[in-house]
């Protein structure tokens, strides 16, 4: 739904926010707090404040802030190669707030927070371009391989709406829009992307239309209300 090209023209974005397993949930975890702005190559700035850096878990491990600060940036980085399949873009990452938590997955946890602000970013670009009638694929999960017959085989899928009810669905494998293969000995589950055509918007609410998945209740193509900026 949206092009790096979209995303350069929007630039700055400021106060993109990730969160994953945030304190608050007392699962420890990650925060970033970042923005974007242009830039002639990539570079990342740490505008980290000095409350952070004075806090306890920082005070008590040093290497601490910048292991957070390090690993959000490869999430921002890894978030524009796989959403764009190019290299980094000429952009400027300023990192403006970590959460030092002392935590096994710390590095993977970083990561994730810096995709997710940078996410953020885009699904608010991707809600003000989505339109009725667009074609788009609902982000999916492939759950396993469900049946070689008929060919060329089926997998079962499972999609969440809106308000995170879960629909699953069975279909053909080439229904399914996927980076990777899927066939019987993927490592599943898999991240799909579900065909549907915008039927209505309502605010950041998109109300989709399954191209290929029937409704068997109601004789018609399953619908589902997402989230707009979800859509790509």
């Amino acid at each position: 739904m949206i092009t790096l090209d979209d995303v350069l023209r929007a630039l700055p974005l400021r106060d993109l926010r990730g969160d994953v397993g945030t304190k608050a949930t007392k699962k420890g975890g990650a925060t970033a707090l970042l923005d974007l702005e242009p830039a002639a190559e990539f570079e990342a700035v740490d505008a980290i404040s000095e409350k952070i850096r004075t806090s306890d878990d920082a005070l008590d491990f040093p290497d601490l802030v910048p292991l957070c600060y390090e690993n959000i940036v490869l999430g921002v980085q890894a978030e524009f190669e796989e959403r764009f399949g190019t290299g980094t873009p000429p952009i400027r990452v300023v990192v403006r707030e970590v959460l030092p938590h002392i935590i096994e997955t710390n590095e993977m946890n970083n990561r994730h927070a810096g995709r997710r602000a940078v996410r953020s970013g885009f699904e608010a670009l991707v809600a003000a371009k989505v339109a009725v009638g667009d074609e788009c694929l609902a982000p999916a999960l492939a759950l396993r391989w469900y049946d070689d017959e008929p060919q060329p085989g089926l997998v079962e899928v499972r999609l969440y709406d809106r308000h995170h009810r879960e629909h699953q669905l069975i279909g053909k494998v080439p229904y399914f829009d996927s980076k990777e293969d899927l066939d019987p000995s993927s490592s599943y589950p898999l991240a799909v992307g579900v065909p549907v055509v915008v039927r209505e918007i309502h605010g950041d609410t998109a109300i989709v239309e399954s191209l290929h998945h029937l409704d068997d209740e109601k004789e018609d193509f399953r619908r589902f209300d997402v989230r707009s900026g979800r859509l790509y």
